[in-house]
């Protein structure tokens, strides 16, 4: 060969373009165009791990065991807050009692027998349940109606009684219970007598309250059935309303 074919021939070999570069350029470009299916798996998995969480809303057995004994330790404070001194009061009632009759120490001490018996949780049945409340009517009565030096000082001890257990057999729960009993011998005004009365001891009862609560109280529809005129001119007069 030539010089001059040498060099053309090399020229050519030159300008003629190198497929394997070309295959080898593509295939970078494929691979740089083309997600990775390893990087979608890891892409994948770091959006699950920084999605937050949503909260729980539900309220697990072992938390709600938790607060009940804080419920119960509100509840024991708020019945102690509600409920009068026990031994004060008691105490005040045996100081009013000093200096009474026989006669009128009997009347409480029936009244006594009653909140016995009768207090919430016993177990009493109908039939001795309404003659309890019989016995109550005209024991409430009789103090009332009887004539006494000492009434003011009674029927305190009476309202003392009744602001004790107010929230046992006095309460209205409790005081009204066994009117539908047989021996709920009651005469119709003598009911209404005493539905009067036991609304008046538990509206009077607490002394902190009674000069509110007598303004609440109508003496005369209270006092319209079953009473003397002495008895209702001496309770007006206990309670001011004279």
């Amino acid at each position: 060969m030539s010089s001059a074919q040498q060099n053309q021939a090399q020229v050519s070999s030159n300008t003629t373009p190198d497929n394997s570069v070309e295959e080898m350029n593509s295939e970078q470009i494929q691979n740089e165009n083309t997600p990775s299916d390893e990087g979608e798996e890891k892409n994948t998995e770091s959006s699950q791990t920084t999605q937050p969480t949503k909260p729980s809303v539900t309220v697990t057995t072992a938390a709600k065991q938790s607060s009940q004994p804080a419920k119960q330790e509100v509840g024991k404070m708020a019945n102690a807050a509600a409920s009068p001194d026990t031994n004060t009061q008691e105490t005040e009632l045996a100081r009013i009692l000093e200096g009474l009759a026989d006669s009128e120490k009997t009347s409480i001490a029936m009244i006594l027998s009653y909140i016995d018996k009768m207090s919430p949780g016993k177990q009493i049945n109908p039939t001795e349940g309404g003659q309890l409340q019989v016995g109550l009517y005209r024991t409430l009565r009789n103090i009332i109606n009887n004539e006494t030096k000492n009434f003011d000082k009674l029927w305190t001890a009476v309202l003392k009684l009744a602001e004790i257990h107010r929230n046992g057999c006095f309460h209205y729960s409790h005081a009204f219970r066994f009117f539908d009993s047989e021996t709920y011998i009651l005469t119709k005004n003598e009911g209404s007598a005493f539905s009067a009365l036991l609304i008046l001891l538990n509206a009077t009862g607490p002394a902190k309250q009674r000069q509110h609560q007598v303004k609440t109280i109508d003496f005369e529809k209270t006092l319209r059935y079953g009473f003397t005129d002495e008895g209702r001119n001496r309770l007006l007069s206990y309670y001011k309303v004279v």
